[in-house]
């Protein structure tokens, strides 16, 4: 196990030990309330360019659809950007044999 992993383990420790204290009594409404939200937020980008008709339509202002559009595309290529530095950094370190 390299540095970098050791490091996580241990701040993930000293994170969770002062989180009981901070995070409601009632875990799982937060849990259910945190998924739903994620999920509303998958589906607005996967089908992002049907839900920009709709409010183009429902509102009947174009302009609010085509910034709600270049919202989701910037968000997406921003998203994709991260992955793929991501991905070189573990390739990088790879071919090095060491952590970056």
């Amino acid at each position: 196990m390299n540095k970098a992993k050791k490091k996580a383990l241990k701040d993930i420790k000293e994170v969770n030990a002062g989180e009981e204290k901070r995070m409601w009594k009632n875990k799982s409404l937060k849990w259910k309330i945190r998924s739903i939200l994620c999920s509303i937020e998958y589906w607005c980008v996967a089908f992002g360019f049907p839900i920009c008709i709709a409010v183009g339509i429902l509102t009947g202002d174009f302009y609010k659809a085509l910034a709600l559009w270049v919202a989701i595309q910037i968000y997406n290529t921003a998203a994709n950007m991260r992955g793929f530095f991501l991905h070189c950094e573990s390739y990088i370190e790879y071919q090095l044999g060491e952590t970056i």
